[in-house]
């Protein structure tokens, strides 16, 4: 077969594949930008800051937020079709996966210490299903590195 042409097939298989990931990445993050968007309204009220300001933090999280996401979403896409070509896609999906969820796990604790009357059985459930299952993606992910092979061998 053409080398040339395998190389092509190679990246664009790589590409078809980072973008596919990078959706469910970017979905993620939408929850993580609305948590810590949460998390920082519940430290405005626990800190007993003027709700008149709190619009303008509101405002000021919500797009300073959205400009991150936006931006993690642009390096997932090249982060990752990096990592396919290189043969290492899941480790590297597995791991970010682990610390989006991690986030989301430490917004819920912040929430949970701050708020005294939140002590939902769901809310609690929830919360540690996310940290067991960041734990659990971080301990894949380190055991798929310790196996991975680089695609090309």
């Amino acid at each position: 077969m053409d080398p040339l042409l395998q190389e092509h097939r190679r990246q664009t298989a790589a590409g078809f594949l980072s973008v596919a990931l990078t959706v469910v990445l970017s979905f993620i993050g939408i929850f993580d930008w609305l948590s810590m968007r949460g998390v920082v309204i519940d430290l405005l009220s626990y800190y007993g800051v003027d709700p008149y300001a709190w619009q303008a933090v509101e405002y000021g999280t919500f797009i300073v937020l959205g400009i991150v996401w936006l931006a993690f979403v642009y390096y997932c896409q090249h982060f990752l079709k990096m990592r396919a070509l290189a043969g290492k896609l899941w480790v590297s999906f597995t791991k970010l996966f682990a610390i989006q969820l991690a986030v989301l796990f430490g917004c819920e604790l912040i929430v949970f210490a701050i708020d005294e009357k939140k002590n939902l059985t769901e809310a609690w459930l929830l919360a540690a299903a996310e940290g067991i299952c960041a734990l659990a993606l971080f301990l894949v992910s380190i055991a798929l590195a310790k196996r991975a092979v680089p695609s090309d061998q």
